[in-house]
């Protein structure tokens, strides 16, 4: 049996070839690469790894219209998020589900999760994902 250092070291290997699979376009190798590392995660409790898992296997959902999938996986994550008390992570997970509520039309919901980011990235000075909320609420306004 692996040891929980070696799980790790593969969990986030899986997970870096999910990347890897998802830039050069083969979606069903990435989900299960995903899939695998987030299984692995779960097996040795790690909450950070879980909610990395989740927000890629989320983009992946987003990114092939599937925005049903999208929300319960970054739901989830934020959900993680807030136990661990990541700040940036929250603002993030935040974020992408503002766009998730933007694309299903929900636009209060997607205005008021996107400021709710924009407020955190201003409070930790986070310029990168500022700019990311900015840019929902941007869209949200076309």
């Amino acid at each position: 049996m692996a040891r929980d250092g070696d799980k790790r070291g593969i969990a986030s290997s899986l997970n870096n070839l999910g990347i890897v699979a998802g830039v050069r376009a083969t979606m069903r190798a990435a989900r299960a690469l995903y899939e695998e590392g987030l299984s692995l995660q779960r097996e040795m409790g790690n909450k950070q790894g879980i909610a990395v898992s989740l927000l890629n296997l989320g983009i992946m959902a987003l990114n092939q219209g599937d925005n049903a999938t999208a929300r319960a996986l970054y739901e989830e994550s934020l959900s993680l998020k807030r136990e661990m008390g990541d700040k940036r992570g929250i603002a993030g997970s935040l974020g992408n589900l503002g766009l998730v509520a933007l694309y299903q039309s929900d636009y209060a919901v997607a205005r008021a999760l996107l400021e709710e980011s924009l407020s955190l990235c201003r409070e930790m000075g986070d310029k990168r994902r500022e700019s990311y909320a900015l840019l929902g609420l941007g869209d949200l306004a076309l």
